[in-house]
């Protein structure tokens, strides 16, 4: 899920009017997808003066891909540990840890993006368009839509953050999993090893 989520878009805009539309995606790295009127591609968030967001956004990628490196970590480690008869090397504490360390990265990246965004994109002010008084559409919110003039604008998260919602669930499932498990293991009595 890491992985997917470092590969779509974790929020998008879009802006219709009088039968046209444009779109952007934002995605984790350097560069967002726009596209409108039949064509469309790939631009550095640099180039349409995104700095900010554009470096939210590199740590988007650096932070989902920590987080796929240490649940895959955890899963080896998990696998290598769990098999009968093979004398266990590693720490009791340390396949906890890695589960630990992926669910706080995941949760910081989903709680971070929506709170962050909204200010770096007022900050970078792209076109002028966080120019007017009040901080409106995307300029004050993650999410949300606005209608002016015939002109209909809607915004809000991607599947990229959906994702990595996700992954806050299923990491804190397999914590829960693993707590509960951990708390069963430690209250078997210690076999002794001799025969009566």
């Amino acid at each position: 899920m890491a992985v997917a989520a470092a590969l779509n878009p974790w929020w998008y805009t879009t802006t219709s009017s009088a039968g046209t539309s444009s779109t952007a995606e934002f995605l984790p790295g350097a560069s967002f997808y726009a596209g409108g009127g039949g064509g469309g591609g790939s631009t550095t968030y640099a180039a349409y003066g995104l700095t900010l967001v554009g470096g939210l956004y590199e740590a988007v990628l650096v932070g989902t891909l920590i987080s796929a490196l240490l649940a895959w970590l955890f899963a080896g480690v998990g696998l290598g540990s769990g098999r009968r008869g093979a004398p266990s090397r590693v720490p009791s504490r340390l396949p906890r840890g890695l589960l630990v360390a992926a669910l706080v990265v995941a949760v910081a990246l989903a709680v971070a993006v929506p709170a962050l965004q909204p200010t770096l994109y007022h900050a970078d002010n792209p076109a002028g368009s966080c120019s007017s008084g009040a901080a409106a559409g995307p300029c004050g919110s993650f999410w949300g839509s606005a209608s002016s003039s015939g002109t209909q604008r809607v915004w809000g998260s991607g599947a990229g953050w959906g994702l990595d919602l996700a992954l806050v669930g299923v990491l804190a499932l397999a914590f829960a999993i693993r707590l509960v498990g951990g708390r069963e293991h430690a209250g078997e009595p210690r076999s002794s090893g001799r025969g009566r």
